[in-house]
């Protein structure tokens, strides 16, 4: 069932690709969240991950377009990828600090 659900959700991933290929530039560019979007959605369903339980998985499966639904959803609940982007670089530009710190800290010790 779960290899299903993600043959299914990677079937329309590649569908959506070949629909984007056909449209001009800036459409495209226009569409590179919802394309980087529903390719990570499409990873949450690999079939070695047991994340999801079999009657979630059930009832995604049964939609007939199961990452249309999932995305359109994931827009209407207005989650956004922000707060993570933001802890990302907060993690990052901590690290580089540290780094300062510990390259000047060797710099005085010679």
């Amino acid at each position: 069932m779960r290899e299903e659900l993600y043959n299914k959700l990677a079937k329309e991933y590649l569908e959506y690709e070949d629909r984007l290929k056909q449209l001009p530039i800036q459409d495209i560019i226009d569409k590179s969240y919802e394309t980087a979007i529903k390719n990570e959605m499409t990873y949450y369903f690999d079939p070695a991950s047991d994340y999801f339980n079999d009657e979630r998985i059930k009832v995604i499966n049964n939609l007939e377009h199961p990452l249309a639904a999932l995305y359109e959803d994931w827009i209407d609940n207005d989650f956004g990828i922000g707060e993570d982007i933001r802890l990302s670089i907060d993690e990052f530009s901590y690290s580089l600090i540290e780094r300062q710190k510990e390259s000047k800290e060797n710099a005085y010790e010679r």
